[in-house]
């Protein structure tokens, strides 16, 4: 939809754990998720969480495309307030079109700190990079 955004690359202890894109769509400020993806040998640890708690409270993500058959994500975004606007067909395979809405409980951040003890994220915006930080409590 366009080009316009943010990779995010997260670490713990020096080593990547998961990454994420976050851009506009439609024109929209920077709250549309994509390429998110944990690192295989991080995967059911709670890291998916997490990682989609900084996300949402530091880069205020609310909509996302997921593929259907994706059910361990889609229970993660669902979780996490994100609930089904419209299915599409892209490439043959059935996908949902997700928006968060509002929760109770808000995810708990502080930036900066140490995210997870000691982890960090790195962010690449136009060509530059920033090591961002977080602490989850």
């Amino acid at each position: 939809k366009t080009n316009t955004g943010i990779e995010i690359v997260f670490f713990k202890n020096g080593k990547q754990i998961g990454k994420a894109r976050v851009s506009d769509l439609d024109g929209k400020k920077l709250n549309f998720l994509h390429d998110f993806e944990v690192e295989k040998g991080y995967r059911n640890m709670g890291f998916g969480g997490k990682i989609l708690e900084v996300l949402i409270s530091a880069y205020k993500v609310d909509t996302l495309y997921v593929d259907d058959d994706n059910k361990i994500a889609l229970k993660l975004y669902e979780k996490y307030g994100f609930q089904t606007i419209d299915c599409f067909l892209k490439n043959g395979k059935k996908m949902r079109q997700m928006e968060r809405k509002i929760m109770e409980v808000q995810p708990k951040i502080s930036a900066p700190g140490s995210w997870m003890t000691t982890g960090e994220a790195t962010v690449r915006c136009a060509g530059r990079t920033q090591i961002c930080q977080y602490r989850i409590s």
